[in-house]
C-alpha cells in the first residue's frame, strides 16, 4: 500500500511539473500570436486552394502539402493531409487572419512539451530531471521556426503523435493490454506519418525492439 501511495504521489508531481512547463512554453511563444504569414505560410495557407470551402475535402488525401496533385512532376510530394485538414479547420472559423492559426501552434506546442515531461517521469527515477528537461525543452529557441511558423505545425503534430506511440509501446512492454496498445501504436505511427510525411517512423521496427 504504501508503494502505491508513493507511486501515486511522484506521479502527482510529474503532472504538475509537465502543467508548469506546458504553460512555460506557451508564455514564452505567446509573443507569436501578433505575426502575421511569412515564408512558406503564403503557399502553404494564403495561396492553398485545399483550404477553401469550394475544394472537396477528399483533394487533402489527393494533394500534398502545398495543394499540388501528388502525380503531377512539380509537386513537392511532401504528403501531409493531416496537417493541411487543421489549417482548413482554422480557414472555415477565421478564414485568413493570423491570429487564430498561430494559436493553434503555440498550444500544439505547450501540448509537445506536456507529453514531453511526462516521457521523462518515465526515464528518469525522480522528479527534478524531468522538470530541468522540460524547462529546456520549452524555451529551447530550436523550437522557434516549428511554433512561430505556421507551416511549423506538421513538425508539432507529428511530435504529438510519435510521443503518444513510445507512451503505447511502452505499455504494450510491460504486458498492459498487449494487444490493444500495439493496435494504437499502429494508430498513432499511421496519423504521424499523415502528418509530416518525411519523418515516418517504422512501427515495426518498435514492435520488435529494432
Amino acid at each position: 500500500m504504501a508503494c502505491k501511495t508513493e507511486s501515486g504521489s511522484r506521479n502527482l508531481s510529474v503532472r504538475l511539473v509537465a502543467v508548469v512547463c506546458a504553460a512555460i512554453g506557451f508564455a514564452v511563444y505567446v509573443n507569436s500570436l501578433d505575426c502575421g504569414f511569412c515564408f512558406d505560410d503564403l503557399s502553404a495557407i494564403t495561396e492553398n486552394q485545399d483550404l477553401r470551402p469550394d475544394t472537396p475535402w477528399v483533394e487533402l488525401l489527393r494533394n500534398d502539402f502545398w495543394g499540388t496533385p501528388m502525380h503531377i512532376e512539380g509537386s513537392h510530394k511532401s504528403y501531409r493531409p493531416l496537417t493541411v485538414a487543421t489549417f482548413r479547420l482554422n480557414y472555415m472559423l477565421h478564414e485568413l487572419e493570423p491570429l487564430g492559426y498561430h494559436l493553434v501552434n503555440v498550444l500544439l506546442h505547450s501540448a509537445v512539451v506536456y507529453l514531453y515531461v511526462l516521457l521523462c517521469g518515465v526515464v528518469f527515477s525522480e522528479v527534478w530531471p524531468a522538470l530541468i528537461a522540460g524547462l529546456l525543452f520549452a524555451v529551447h529557441p530550436i523550437h522557434t521556426e516549428a511554433v512561430a511558423g505556421v507551416v511549423g505545425r506538421a513538425e508539432t503534430l507529428s511530435a504529438i503523435f510519435f510521443l503518444l506511440a513510445l507512451f503505447t509501446y511502452k505499455r504494450a512492454a510491460l504486458g498492459k493490454g498487449e494487444q490493444i496498445h500495439l493496435l494504437s501504436l499502429r494508430l498513432y505511427n499511421n496519423i504521424y506519418q499523415l502528418s509530416y510525411s518525411q519523418l515516418a517512423v517504422n512501427s515495426s521496427q518498435l514492435e520488435c525492439g529494432g
